[in-house]
């Protein structure tokens, strides 16, 4: 034996290190952008059935329900299923997956034991964020798409203006 590094210098050390924050802001980045999808893709789905049914909106409107009662309804099942997907997802990820990626990294490097350590920040970055983010996404959509008259939506009539016609020039090819 020649001598002893300190952590800062061991290449073991930093590669561990190195691949604890890639895996991290990979996880992070991924998962913010398949929540904003699915919050979409939520949003999406409303509106259809929202645009199928805005007669009977219309008419419920005009008895004296408000937008807050409506948009209540209608943003209950995606809030819902985002709930039910996060806390499943984070029980199933914090006990069935993660014990194989800790496995592997035992085979790959000599660490000690690691005992996992549920924390607040992890609960909300898995359950309370992406959450939030499927609610203001769907709320946002829904207070602009409902914010009609009770006699355009008895019509059918949602749509916010013409659409403008683009004259491109003639390009000879």
């Amino acid at each position: 034996m020649e001598g002893f590094l300190q952590n800062e210098n061991s290449t073991r050390v930093i590669g561990i290190f190195g691949k604890i924050d890639t895996d991290s802001s990979t996880a992070v980045t991924m998962g913010s952008v398949i929540i904003i999808i699915i919050a979409f893709l939520f949003y999406f789905i409303t509106k259809s059935t929202i645009m199928k049914e805005c007669s009977a909106i219309g008419t419920l409107y005009a008895q004296g329900y408000t937008a807050k009662e409506i948009r209540r309804h209608y943003i209950k099942i995606p809030v819902l299923l985002t709930l039910i997907g996060t806390v499943t997802g984070y029980i199933l990820g914090s006990t069935l997956v993660m014990h194989p990626l800790i496995q592997s990294s035992y085979s790959f490097y000599c660490i000690p034991n690691i005992k996992l350590i549920n924390n607040l920040a992890q609960i909300i970055c898995t359950i309370v964020l992406p959450t939030l983010i499927v609610f203001a996404i769907n709320e946002i959509g829904l207070i602009r798409l409902l914010n009609a008259e009770p006699l355009q939506l008895m019509r059918k009539d949602l749509k916010r203006g013409r659409e403008k016609k683009i004259q491109l020039p003639y390009f000879s090819f």
